[in-house]
């Protein structure tokens, strides 16, 4: 997610995971090299949004290999019109794969900065997530 490497001192990151109430939205933390401990910390929550109706779609990037020991930031696919970018997830294949600066790349887009630290070469997918009525807060 955030720290990767043995030589590397692990330092404390953030990261913003977007879901919502009811829905099967969950968490998966994966260790790329070997057993690791984690802490989830919750800073702070939004609120529900006052909208009567709203659906969350995942909008996938254009697959991307990462060459072995390599990095590469990965972009998800534009947010349709009428629906408005609200996060994004990142996928890849087999396992060593590190991944961080998850962040708003264009008003539609999101991006993540991914790592292989593998001896082979491994393909990620980043998906953007879009709902398709604005959050009304208050």
């Amino acid at each position: 997610m955030v720290n990767c490497g043995s030589a590397i001192y692990a330092l404390a990151g953030g990261q913003t995971l977007t879901g919502c109430l009811g829905c099967g939205d969950d968490i998966t933390v994966r260790a790329a090299n070997a057993a690791t401990h984690v802490i989830i910390d919750v800073v702070g929550y939004y609120r529900n949004a006052n909208v009567v109706s709203s659906t969350v779609t995942r909008v996938a990037g254009t697959p991307l290999s990462i060459a072995a020991g390599g990095h590469a930031y990965i972009y998800s696919g534009a947010c349709p019109a009428g629906t408005v970018l609200i996060g994004g997830e990142n996928d890849f294949t087999g396992s060593d794969v590190a991944s961080g600066e998850c962040q708003q790349n264009t008003s539609t887009t999101w991006t993540t900065w991914m790592t292989s630290n593998d001896a082979l070469a491994k393909t990620a997918t980043v998906y953007g997530r879009c709902m398709d009525a604005p959050v009304k807060l208050f």
